[in-house]
């Protein structure tokens, strides 16, 4: 499982185009699953014209599965989609949350990661894992002045 950071919370870039191409040549095409928001989806695929067209490419460059993470569109609503087998397979709709959130990603590629590894299959580990997500994010917490963090702990309070 790969969870491509980009860039800063900030929006600031972390990374020079030469790691762009090394993701693109060595790490993806060894990626059970790619969970790219739609600025990394956009900086890996440049060729794309259209969001899914950048799932399908990123899907050509050897990933297996590509979770489209939908929470930088501007949509009332955020729609996730896993793609896999070059096509759209589900889309997954959430509630737009207030807020800034930090570890989000990390959060849902490492809930997918543990999932798989009990041997769910794709479509139920991100559901499940995307389901598990929005209720860290339900239940975050402010430390400090900076942005929300996830609490994954919250299911035993």
């Amino acid at each position: 499982i790969f969870d491509p950071v980009m860039s800063a919370g900030g929006g600031s870039a972390l990374m020079k185009s030469s790691l762009t191409d090394a993701i693109k040549t060595l790490i993806l095409p060894l990626c059970k699953l790619v969970t790219p928001n739609i600025p990394e989806a956009n900086q890996l695929a440049r060729e794309a014209d259209t969001l899914d067209a950048a799932a399908i490419e990123l899907l050509d460059m050897g990933a297996e599965y590509v979770l489209l993470t939908g929470s930088h569109d501007r949509t009332a609503d955020i729609h996730h989609k896993l793609f896999g087998n070059n096509r759209l397979l589900k889309t997954f709709n959430y509630q737009r949350l207030e807020g800034e959130y930090h570890g989000s990603g990390c959060t849902l590629a490492a809930s997918i990661a543990a999932l798989l590894a009990q041997g769910e299959d794709m479509t139920n580990a991100v559901h499940s894992a995307l389901d598990y997500t929005y209720k860290t994010l339900l239940n975050a917490q402010r430390l400090g002045m900076g942005q929300l963090i996830p609490d994954r702990f919250f299911w035993i309070k």
